[in-house]
């Protein structure tokens, strides 16, 4: 088949085999291009598997990218892997961070960041090759580099080709990121109950009061919004509408825990009023970050809070409509 114009698709295994008139962004488990994408590519998957044609660029990342050989790419490549295979020409910049790196092909200008280089008797650098590593590179003694070949050894950067080091540096790594969304989620709660306390409080009461009827109503939105979202998506005048559903939908579920963290805050708390609200969001988003700190429980627990969070919202916001159209304030 063939897509005139830009597709996006979020599935489990992802294959385009026919022709993508604009740019794809493919989100999945496994993604393997086979067809045509006429401008640039973007993928985030497990293993991305590169063997059609594409425009422009490709921006992949994820645990393994391999482009092969019968690929033919007429931009640069920008990868953030565990593992990259390159075997077909690169006619723009060639750009990765990696575990380990294969070339066997001819690339023009190559800026590699890699636990491990290795260039084939079937590698070319027509350009210059900057490499920073753990490991000296593997250079065959056919490979021709017309340019500059800098090569820098940083001991400080960790080998990735070891399994065990890659799931050690990704450990340490999620951390870091669990604390900076942590901090960052708890300023942004504190600046939402200093900026609208009461409907913060009057979203908390709704919950309190209609919990049952905050997820069903939550599960309904969740469903019917995707299919909103393309729906509106599909027709080019109201694009703009699809935008503004799909926005409203992602900053609900990122402001889900901060109300969820505030609730349970509460719930934990009670009556206590030592540091007023600040505290009991901050014991909430603890809770709340140590429950999904494992992805294996954490997921279904933030499906739940986004649910409940998306039907509480709705039903306060109905309440302050009919209450604002009551007063004929509306």
């Amino acid at each position: 088949g063939k897509v005139k114009g830009d597709l996006i698709v979020l599935a489990g295994d992802v294959l385009i085999k026919g022709d993508v008139d604009g740019d794809l962004i493919a989100i999945g488990k496994n993604v393997e291009i086979s067809g045509r994408v006429s401008q640039d590519a973007r993928v985030i998957s497990g293993t991305t598997l590169i063997l059609g044609e594409i425009g422009r660029n490709i921006i992949a990342v994820g645990r393994s990218v391999y482009v092969g050989g019968g690929t033919k790419l007429s931009g640069g490549l920008l990868i953030l892997s565990g593992s990259l295979s390159v075997k077909t020409p690169i006619e723009g910049l060639l750009q990765a961070y990696t575990g380990t790196t294969l070339i066997s092909s001819s690339v023009q200008n190559a800026k590699i960041y890699s636990g491990e280089l290795t260039l084939d008797e079937k590698a070319v650098v027509n350009g210059n090759l900057d490499y920073v590593g753990s490991k000296e590179a593997v250079v065959s003694e056919n490979v021709k580099i017309v340019g500059k070949f800098q090569q820098r050894i940083n001991d400080l950067m960790p080998n990735l080709s070891s399994s065990k080091q890659l799931a050690s540096e990704l450990a340490t790594f999620k951390i870091r990121v669990v604390i900076i969304d942590f901090i960052t989620s708890y300023v942004i709660g504190l600046i939402f109950i200093n900026l609208l306390p009461g409907l913060a409080l009057k979203i908390v009461d709704t919950l309190n009061k209609r919990f049952f009827g905050s997820v069903i109503s939550g599960i309904f939105f969740a469903l019917v919004t995707p299919v909103g979202v393309i729906f509106f998506a599909a027709t080019i005048f109201a694009i703009p509408i699809a935008l503004i559903l799909l926005l409203a939908l992602l900053i609900t579920f990122y402001f889900s825990k901060i109300i969820v963290g505030f609730w349970v805050g509460g719930k934990i708390l009670g009556k206590v009023k030592f540091g007023g609200n600040y505290f009991p969001l901050f014991v909430g988003l603890s809770i709340y970050y140590l429950i999904t700190y494992n992805w294996t429980f954490g997921f279904p627990i933030f499906l739940l809070s986004a649910v409940l969070v998306l039907g509480g919202m709705f039903l306060t916001f109905m309440d302050l409509y009919k209450l604002g159209r009551s007063s004929k304030i509306i």
